[in-house]
Protein backbone atom coordinates (compact mmCIF):
# COMPACT_ATOMS: atom_id res chain seq x y z
CA UNK A 1 0.00 0.00 0.00
CA UNK A 2 2.90 2.06 0.94
CA UNK A 3 4.75 1.68 -2.44
CA UNK A 4 1.41 2.35 -4.36
CA UNK A 5 1.60 5.49 -2.91
CA UNK A 6 4.45 6.47 -3.42
CA UNK A 7 4.11 5.82 -7.15
CA UNK A 8 1.40 7.84 -7.07
CA UNK A 9 2.53 10.93 -5.48
CA UNK A 10 5.87 10.51 -8.28
CA UNK A 11 4.49 9.93 -11.28
CA UNK A 12 1.05 12.61 -10.53
CA UNK A 13 1.95 14.51 -8.05
CA UNK A 14 -0.52 15.20 -5.23
CA UNK A 15 0.30 14.83 -1.22
CA UNK A 16 -0.67 11.95 0.92
CA UNK A 17 -2.25 12.47 3.84
CA UNK A 18 -1.52 10.77 7.42
CA UNK A 19 -3.82 7.95 8.72
CA UNK A 20 -4.86 5.08 7.14
CA UNK A 21 -8.78 4.18 6.75
CA UNK A 22 -9.05 0.50 7.48
CA UNK A 23 -12.33 -1.27 6.33
CA UNK A 24 -12.59 -4.65 8.17
CA UNK A 25 -15.67 -7.24 8.58
CA UNK A 26 -17.24 -6.52 11.90
CA UNK A 27 -15.99 -9.60 14.61
CA UNK A 28 -18.44 -12.77 14.98
CA UNK A 29 -21.09 -11.82 17.66
CA UNK A 30 -23.04 -15.08 19.26
CA UNK A 31 -26.74 -14.63 17.89
CA UNK A 32 -29.08 -16.36 20.99
CA UNK A 33 -32.42 -18.31 20.04
CA UNK A 34 -34.86 -19.00 21.99
CA UNK A 35 -36.04 -23.00 21.50
CA UNK A 36 -39.08 -24.52 23.54
CA UNK A 37 -39.20 -28.33 23.48
CA UNK A 38 -43.05 -27.90 23.33
CA UNK A 39 -43.43 -26.16 20.32
CA UNK A 40 -41.04 -28.61 18.09
CA UNK A 41 -43.70 -31.25 19.56
CA UNK A 42 -46.54 -28.88 17.85
CA UNK A 43 -44.96 -28.65 14.55
CA UNK A 44 -43.85 -31.87 14.40
CA UNK A 45 -46.81 -33.23 15.39
CA UNK A 46 -44.99 -36.31 17.26
CA UNK A 47 -43.79 -35.80 21.21
CA UNK A 48 -40.11 -34.94 21.40
CA UNK A 49 -38.17 -35.39 24.96
CA UNK A 50 -36.66 -32.02 25.70
CA UNK A 51 -33.32 -34.53 26.75
CA UNK A 52 -33.78 -35.18 22.95
CA UNK A 53 -34.12 -32.19 21.84
CA UNK A 54 -30.80 -31.06 23.98
CA UNK A 55 -28.66 -33.72 23.16
CA UNK A 56 -29.39 -33.19 19.31
CA UNK A 57 -28.42 -29.74 19.46
CA UNK A 58 -25.60 -30.56 21.33
CA UNK A 59 -24.32 -33.08 18.96
CA UNK A 60 -24.42 -30.41 15.92
CA UNK A 61 -22.49 -27.76 18.32
CA UNK A 62 -24.74 -25.59 19.71
CA UNK A 63 -24.26 -24.01 23.26
CA UNK A 64 -27.26 -24.43 25.04
CA UNK A 65 -28.71 -22.41 28.26
CA UNK A 66 -30.21 -24.12 31.24
CA UNK A 67 -34.66 -23.79 30.39
CA UNK A 68 -36.27 -21.33 32.11
CA UNK A 69 -39.70 -21.72 34.39
CA UNK A 70 -41.08 -20.62 30.85
CA UNK A 71 -39.87 -23.37 28.96
CA UNK A 72 -37.34 -21.53 27.21
CA UNK A 73 -33.95 -22.14 26.24
CA UNK A 74 -31.09 -20.36 24.88
CA UNK A 75 -29.67 -22.00 22.07
CA UNK A 76 -26.36 -20.35 20.56
CA UNK A 77 -25.03 -22.16 17.53
CA UNK A 78 -21.67 -22.70 15.70
CA UNK A 79 -20.68 -19.38 13.70
CA UNK A 80 -20.51 -22.13 10.61
CA UNK A 81 -23.95 -23.09 11.09
CA UNK A 82 -24.89 -19.42 9.46
CA UNK A 83 -28.41 -21.53 8.36
CA UNK A 84 -30.01 -21.53 11.94
CA UNK A 85 -31.48 -18.47 12.46
CA UNK A 86 -34.64 -18.65 14.01
CA UNK A 87 -36.41 -21.60 16.35
CA UNK A 88 -38.43 -23.05 13.13
CA UNK A 89 -34.86 -23.99 11.83
CA UNK A 90 -33.70 -25.70 14.74
CA UNK A 91 -37.04 -27.75 15.32
CA UNK A 92 -36.18 -28.79 11.60
CA UNK A 93 -32.66 -29.95 13.11
CA UNK A 94 -34.42 -32.04 15.69
CA UNK A 95 -36.89 -32.96 13.39
CA UNK A 96 -34.35 -34.29 10.73
CA UNK A 97 -32.36 -35.88 13.69
CA UNK A 98 -35.57 -37.60 14.96
CA UNK A 99 -36.19 -38.99 11.15
CA UNK A 100 -39.06 -37.52 9.60
CA UNK A 101 -40.03 -40.90 7.81
CA UNK A 102 -40.45 -41.68 12.00
CA UNK A 103 -43.32 -39.06 12.12
CA UNK A 104 -46.80 -40.57 11.05
CA UNK A 105 -48.82 -39.00 8.36
CA UNK A 106 -51.59 -36.88 9.74
CA UNK A 107 -54.15 -34.80 7.86
CA UNK A 108 -55.01 -31.65 9.43
CA UNK A 109 -58.24 -30.64 11.06
CA UNK A 110 -59.79 -28.12 9.34
CA UNK A 111 -63.66 -27.01 9.76
CA UNK A 112 -65.51 -24.77 6.69
CA UNK A 113 -68.65 -23.78 6.69
CA UNK A 114 -70.66 -24.31 3.79
CA UNK A 115 -72.49 -20.94 3.77
CA UNK A 116 -70.79 -17.91 2.65
CA UNK A 117 -69.40 -15.88 5.50
CA UNK A 118 -68.81 -13.04 2.77
CA UNK A 119 -70.92 -10.66 0.91
CA UNK A 120 -71.44 -11.23 -2.97
CA UNK A 121 -70.63 -7.50 -4.01
CA UNK A 122 -71.34 -6.55 -7.45
CA UNK A 123 -67.54 -6.93 -8.74
CA UNK A 124 -67.29 -9.99 -7.08
CA UNK A 125 -70.11 -11.62 -9.03
CA UNK A 126 -69.47 -9.98 -12.68
CA UNK A 127 -65.93 -11.81 -12.03
CA UNK A 128 -68.06 -15.42 -11.55
CA UNK A 129 -69.98 -14.53 -14.84
CA UNK A 130 -66.88 -13.37 -16.40
CA UNK A 131 -65.21 -17.12 -15.28
CA UNK A 132 -68.50 -18.95 -15.73
CA UNK A 133 -68.38 -17.63 -19.72
CA UNK A 134 -65.20 -18.19 -20.46
CA UNK A 135 -65.25 -21.52 -19.20
CA UNK A 136 -67.88 -21.80 -21.72
CA UNK A 137 -66.18 -21.11 -24.80
CA UNK A 138 -67.09 -17.63 -24.48
CA UNK A 139 -64.65 -14.63 -25.76
CA UNK A 140 -65.05 -11.42 -23.29
CA UNK A 141 -65.25 -8.10 -24.90
CA UNK A 142 -64.28 -4.87 -23.89
CA UNK A 143 -66.57 -1.89 -24.81
CA UNK A 144 -66.66 1.71 -24.37
CA UNK A 145 -69.73 2.85 -22.28
CA UNK A 146 -70.41 5.22 -24.85
CA UNK A 147 -72.43 4.64 -28.10
CA UNK A 148 -74.09 6.36 -30.80
CA UNK A 149 -77.90 7.73 -30.93
CA UNK A 150 -77.74 6.01 -34.54
CA UNK A 151 -76.69 2.85 -32.81
CA UNK A 152 -80.09 3.27 -30.30
CA UNK A 153 -82.17 5.00 -33.25
CA UNK A 154 -81.92 1.79 -35.34
CA UNK A 155 -82.75 -0.58 -31.93
CA UNK A 156 -86.02 1.52 -31.18
CA UNK A 157 -84.67 2.65 -27.72
CA UNK A 158 -86.80 5.18 -25.88
CA UNK A 159 -84.79 8.61 -26.17
CA UNK A 160 -85.99 9.29 -22.54
CA UNK A 161 -84.01 6.75 -20.91
CA UNK A 162 -80.68 8.08 -23.11
CA UNK A 163 -77.77 9.46 -20.81
CA UNK A 164 -76.16 12.45 -23.16
CA UNK A 165 -72.69 13.01 -22.92
CA UNK A 166 -71.78 16.72 -22.38
CA UNK A 167 -68.09 16.52 -23.93
CA UNK A 168 -68.19 13.39 -26.64
CA UNK A 169 -65.30 12.23 -28.05
CA UNK A 170 -67.00 11.94 -31.09
CA UNK A 171 -70.55 11.56 -32.34
CA UNK A 172 -70.36 7.87 -32.50
CA UNK A 173 -69.94 7.36 -28.74
CA UNK A 174 -72.31 10.60 -27.41
CA UNK A 175 -74.39 8.86 -25.66
CA UNK A 176 -73.82 6.88 -22.36
CA UNK A 177 -75.32 2.87 -23.65
CA UNK A 178 -78.79 1.70 -21.47
CA UNK A 179 -77.91 -2.06 -22.82
CA UNK A 180 -75.12 -3.66 -23.65
CA UNK A 181 -76.78 -4.94 -26.71
CA UNK A 182 -75.43 -1.87 -29.26
CA UNK A 183 -72.19 -2.41 -28.10
CA UNK A 184 -72.19 -5.93 -28.66
CA UNK A 185 -73.35 -5.48 -32.31
CA UNK A 186 -70.80 -2.71 -33.37
CA UNK A 187 -67.80 -5.65 -32.08
CA UNK A 188 -69.45 -7.83 -33.90
CA UNK A 189 -69.32 -5.05 -37.00
CA UNK A 190 -65.49 -4.79 -36.10
CA UNK A 191 -64.72 -8.60 -36.22
CA UNK A 192 -66.87 -9.61 -39.14
CA UNK A 193 -64.93 -6.54 -41.02
CA UNK A 194 -61.78 -8.03 -39.95
CA UNK A 195 -62.37 -11.63 -41.63
CA UNK A 196 -63.57 -13.20 -37.98
CA UNK A 197 -67.08 -14.92 -38.70
CA UNK A 198 -67.84 -17.25 -36.15
CA UNK A 199 -68.33 -15.36 -32.93
CA UNK A 200 -69.06 -16.02 -29.71
CA UNK A 201 -68.89 -12.99 -27.35
CA UNK A 202 -70.16 -11.87 -23.99
CA UNK A 203 -69.78 -8.75 -21.85
CA UNK A 204 -70.44 -8.33 -17.97
CA UNK A 205 -70.47 -4.65 -17.37
CA UNK A 206 -72.98 -1.70 -16.25
CA UNK A 207 -75.77 0.11 -18.22
CA UNK A 208 -77.01 3.98 -17.82
CA UNK A 209 -80.43 5.04 -17.70
CA UNK A 210 -82.19 8.31 -17.52
CA UNK A 211 -83.38 8.64 -14.23
CA UNK A 212 -84.97 12.06 -13.09
CA UNK A 213 -85.37 11.09 -9.32
CA UNK A 214 -81.89 9.93 -8.95
CA UNK A 215 -79.03 12.38 -7.34
CA UNK A 216 -77.13 12.18 -10.47
CA UNK A 217 -79.85 12.11 -12.70
CA UNK A 218 -78.89 8.48 -14.34
CA UNK A 219 -79.47 5.44 -12.70
CA UNK A 220 -76.59 2.47 -12.88
CA UNK A 221 -77.22 -1.74 -13.23
CA UNK A 222 -75.10 -4.36 -14.30
CA UNK A 223 -75.83 -6.95 -16.91
CA UNK A 224 -74.82 -9.88 -18.58
CA UNK A 225 -74.72 -9.87 -22.42
CA UNK A 226 -73.59 -12.95 -25.35
CA UNK A 227 -73.99 -12.54 -28.72
CA UNK A 228 -73.46 -15.52 -31.58
CA UNK A 229 -72.31 -15.22 -35.23
CA UNK A 230 -71.42 -18.10 -37.84
CA UNK A 231 -70.79 -21.50 -37.63
CA UNK A 232 -72.10 -24.23 -34.77
CA UNK A 233 -68.83 -26.14 -34.92
CA UNK A 234 -65.45 -24.53 -34.63
CA UNK A 235 -63.44 -25.46 -38.73
CA UNK A 236 -61.84 -28.90 -39.22
CA UNK A 237 -64.76 -30.28 -36.65
CA UNK A 238 -66.00 -33.65 -38.39
CA UNK A 239 -69.40 -32.77 -38.69
CA UNK A 240 -71.58 -30.53 -40.91
CA UNK A 241 -69.63 -27.20 -41.87
CA UNK A 242 -73.00 -25.72 -43.09
CA UNK A 243 -75.16 -25.62 -39.72
CA UNK A 244 -75.29 -22.19 -37.93
CA UNK A 245 -76.08 -20.90 -34.38
CA UNK A 246 -79.31 -20.73 -33.53
CA UNK A 247 -82.06 -20.69 -30.92
CA UNK A 248 -80.84 -24.03 -28.79
CA UNK A 249 -77.15 -22.52 -28.41
CA UNK A 250 -78.23 -19.14 -27.30
CA UNK A 251 -80.71 -20.99 -25.07
CA UNK A 252 -78.40 -23.41 -23.62
CA UNK A 253 -75.67 -20.75 -22.52
CA UNK A 254 -78.65 -18.88 -20.42
CA UNK A 255 -79.44 -22.57 -18.66
CA UNK A 256 -76.09 -23.37 -18.21
CA UNK A 257 -74.86 -20.28 -16.87
CA UNK A 258 -78.39 -20.85 -13.96
CA UNK A 259 -77.50 -24.44 -13.11
CA UNK A 260 -73.94 -22.76 -12.72
CA UNK A 261 -75.13 -20.97 -10.26
CA UNK A 262 -78.01 -23.43 -8.71
CA UNK A 263 -80.00 -21.39 -9.53
CA UNK A 264 -83.93 -22.47 -10.22
CA UNK A 265 -84.70 -23.11 -13.72
CA UNK A 266 -86.21 -20.96 -15.95
CA UNK A 267 -89.07 -20.24 -17.75
CA UNK A 268 -89.00 -19.12 -21.74
CA UNK A 269 -92.08 -17.66 -23.30
CA UNK A 270 -92.26 -15.64 -26.17
CA UNK A 271 -92.13 -11.95 -25.88
CA UNK A 272 -92.22 -8.66 -28.15
CA UNK A 273 -91.55 -5.85 -26.14
CA UNK A 274 -87.90 -4.94 -28.25
CA UNK A 275 -89.18 -4.54 -32.19
CA UNK A 276 -85.76 -5.74 -33.07
CA UNK A 277 -85.60 -9.06 -31.88
CA UNK A 278 -87.78 -11.64 -33.88
CA UNK A 279 -88.13 -14.39 -32.59
CA UNK A 280 -87.96 -13.04 -28.66
CA UNK A 281 -88.01 -14.74 -25.42
CA UNK A 282 -88.44 -13.34 -21.97
CA UNK A 283 -86.22 -15.44 -19.55
CA UNK A 284 -88.27 -15.81 -15.84
CA UNK A 285 -87.48 -17.18 -13.10
CA UNK A 286 -90.61 -17.43 -10.85
CA UNK A 287 -92.03 -14.07 -11.29
CA UNK A 288 -89.03 -12.54 -11.93
CA UNK A 289 -87.84 -11.36 -15.39
CA UNK A 290 -83.86 -11.35 -16.04
CA UNK A 291 -83.55 -11.16 -18.91
CA UNK A 292 -84.34 -11.42 -22.97
CA UNK A 293 -83.15 -13.77 -25.66
CA UNK A 294 -83.63 -13.24 -29.30
CA UNK A 295 -82.35 -13.31 -33.59
CA UNK A 296 -81.71 -9.85 -34.51
CA UNK A 297 -83.61 -8.57 -37.11
CA UNK A 298 -82.71 -9.30 -40.42
CA UNK A 299 -83.28 -5.51 -40.92
CA UNK A 300 -81.19 -4.45 -38.10
CA UNK A 301 -78.69 -7.46 -38.76
CA UNK A 302 -77.82 -6.03 -42.56
CA UNK A 303 -76.95 -2.72 -40.61
CA UNK A 304 -73.85 -4.65 -38.73
CA UNK A 305 -72.82 -6.58 -42.06
CA UNK A 306 -73.94 -10.28 -40.20
CA UNK A 307 -73.20 -12.78 -42.73
CA UNK A 308 -76.10 -15.28 -41.09
CA UNK A 309 -77.78 -15.06 -38.13
CA UNK A 310 -77.37 -13.15 -35.41
CA UNK A 311 -78.49 -14.52 -31.59
CA UNK A 312 -77.87 -11.98 -28.74
CA UNK A 313 -79.26 -12.40 -24.85
CA UNK A 314 -79.07 -10.06 -22.34
CA UNK A 315 -79.29 -10.96 -18.26
CA UNK A 316 -79.96 -8.38 -15.68
CA UNK A 317 -76.70 -9.55 -13.27
CA UNK A 318 -78.30 -7.47 -10.37
CA UNK A 319 -81.35 -9.59 -10.11
CA UNK A 320 -79.05 -12.79 -10.98
CA UNK A 321 -76.92 -11.65 -8.00
CA UNK A 322 -79.61 -10.84 -5.43
CA UNK A 323 -80.86 -14.70 -5.71
CA UNK A 324 -77.23 -16.06 -5.50
CA UNK A 325 -76.86 -14.19 -2.67
CA UNK A 326 -80.26 -15.57 -0.73
CA UNK A 327 -79.32 -18.82 -1.73
CA UNK A 328 -78.75 -21.44 1.09
CA UNK A 329 -76.62 -24.49 0.67
CA UNK A 330 -76.97 -27.53 1.34
CA UNK A 331 -75.93 -31.15 0.87
CA UNK A 332 -77.43 -34.28 -0.56
CA UNK A 333 -76.18 -37.72 0.26
CA UNK A 334 -74.42 -39.14 -3.31
CA UNK A 335 -76.86 -41.95 -4.72
CA UNK A 336 -76.24 -45.47 -3.35
CA UNK A 337 -78.33 -47.63 -5.93
CA UNK A 338 -77.76 -47.67 -9.85
CA UNK A 339 -81.01 -45.76 -11.75
CA UNK A 340 -82.83 -47.68 -14.62
CA UNK A 341 -83.86 -45.69 -17.38
CA UNK A 342 -86.60 -45.58 -19.81
CA UNK A 343 -87.40 -43.91 -23.04
CA UNK A 344 -90.84 -42.87 -24.47
CA UNK A 345 -91.40 -41.15 -27.89
CA UNK A 346 -94.67 -39.22 -28.37
CA UNK A 347 -96.60 -37.85 -31.41
CA UNK A 348 -96.68 -34.02 -30.21
CA UNK A 349 -98.81 -31.63 -32.29
CA UNK A 350 -96.75 -27.87 -33.04
CA UNK A 351 -99.32 -26.22 -30.54
CA UNK A 352 -97.84 -27.87 -27.66
CA UNK A 353 -94.30 -26.79 -26.31
CA UNK A 354 -91.70 -29.35 -25.20
CA UNK A 355 -91.92 -27.49 -21.72
CA UNK A 356 -95.49 -28.16 -21.82
CA UNK A 357 -94.37 -32.31 -22.35
CA UNK A 358 -91.81 -31.82 -19.10
CA UNK A 359 -94.27 -29.93 -16.89
CA UNK A 360 -96.57 -32.66 -17.01
CA UNK A 361 -94.00 -35.37 -16.79
CA UNK A 362 -92.91 -33.52 -13.35
CA UNK A 363 -96.72 -33.27 -11.89
CA UNK A 364 -97.19 -36.90 -12.58
CA UNK A 365 -93.78 -38.12 -11.62
CA UNK A 366 -94.19 -40.90 -9.47
CA UNK A 367 -92.31 -40.91 -6.14
CA UNK A 368 -88.97 -43.13 -8.03
CA UNK A 369 -88.72 -40.66 -10.46
CA UNK A 370 -85.58 -38.46 -10.35
CA UNK A 371 -84.84 -36.74 -13.91
CA UNK A 372 -86.24 -36.28 -17.50
CA UNK A 373 -84.29 -35.54 -20.85
CA UNK A 374 -85.27 -34.59 -24.17
CA UNK A 375 -82.85 -37.21 -26.25
CA UNK A 376 -84.18 -36.68 -29.78
CA UNK A 377 -86.66 -34.63 -31.81
CA UNK A 378 -87.86 -34.93 -35.13
CA UNK A 379 -90.78 -34.70 -38.08
CA UNK A 380 -91.28 -37.24 -40.00
CA UNK A 381 -91.54 -36.17 -43.98
CA UNK A 382 -94.82 -34.82 -45.10
CA UNK A 383 -96.41 -34.88 -41.68
CA UNK A 384 -96.82 -32.01 -39.07
CA UNK A 385 -96.70 -33.78 -35.37
CA UNK A 386 -93.52 -33.53 -34.38
CA UNK A 387 -91.77 -37.10 -32.47
CA UNK A 388 -89.92 -36.35 -29.59
CA UNK A 389 -88.55 -38.68 -27.14
CA UNK A 390 -87.67 -38.56 -23.45
CA UNK A 391 -85.46 -40.45 -21.40
CA UNK A 392 -86.98 -40.53 -17.50
CA UNK A 393 -84.16 -41.86 -15.43
CA UNK A 394 -86.02 -44.09 -11.89
CA UNK A 395 -84.07 -44.26 -8.62
CA UNK A 396 -85.34 -45.66 -5.07
CA UNK A 397 -83.20 -44.44 -2.35
CA UNK A 398 -83.11 -47.10 -0.30
CA UNK A 399 -83.28 -50.44 -2.53
CA UNK A 400 -82.24 -51.82 -6.18
CA UNK A 401 -85.69 -51.35 -8.26
CA UNK A 402 -87.07 -54.20 -9.96
CA UNK A 403 -88.29 -54.35 -13.53
CA UNK A 404 -91.46 -54.85 -12.65
CA UNK A 405 -91.82 -51.59 -10.17
CA UNK A 406 -90.39 -49.53 -13.13
CA UNK A 407 -92.33 -50.93 -15.71
CA UNK A 408 -95.37 -49.93 -13.71
CA UNK A 409 -94.72 -46.51 -12.37
CA UNK A 410 -93.68 -45.99 -16.32
CA UNK A 411 -96.61 -46.72 -17.81
CA UNK A 412 -98.65 -44.57 -15.19
CA UNK A 413 -96.54 -41.99 -15.99
CA UNK A 414 -97.11 -41.77 -19.70
CA UNK A 415 -100.59 -42.82 -19.37
CA UNK A 416 -100.91 -38.99 -16.91
CA UNK A 417 -99.54 -37.17 -19.58
CA UNK A 418 -101.18 -38.62 -22.52
CA UNK A 419 -104.60 -38.00 -20.51
CA UNK A 420 -103.30 -33.85 -19.69
CA UNK A 421 -102.25 -33.19 -23.44
CA UNK A 422 -103.50 -33.77 -27.17
CA UNK A 423 -100.37 -36.42 -27.32
CA UNK A 424 -99.90 -39.53 -28.69
CA UNK A 425 -97.62 -42.52 -28.40
CA UNK A 426 -96.89 -43.43 -31.91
Amino acid sequence: MDRAVALMLETAGGQALPGVAMAEPRPFTPRGIGFRSARASMLLGVDVAENFCRETLTALGCTLTDTDPHGVTAVIPPSYRLDLEREADLIEEVGRVYGLDRIPPKLPKVSKSLTENHELTEFRFLSQLKEFAAGAGLHEAVIYSFVGNAELDLLGIDPACRVCVANPLSEEQNVMRPMLAPGLLLTVRHNLAQGNANLRLFEASRVYCADPNSPTTAREASRFGLVLHGSRHPEGWPWPKDETVGYADCKGLVEHLLAHFHLPAATFAGDDTLPWLAPQVAVRIGDVRVGFLGQVVPEVADAFHARSELWLAELDADALRAMVAARTPAFTPLPSYPPVRRDITLAVPPEVSVGALLDAIHSASPAIFEDVLLLDAYTPEGETERRLTFRITYRHPEKTLKDKDVDKAHEALVNAVVAKLPVTRP
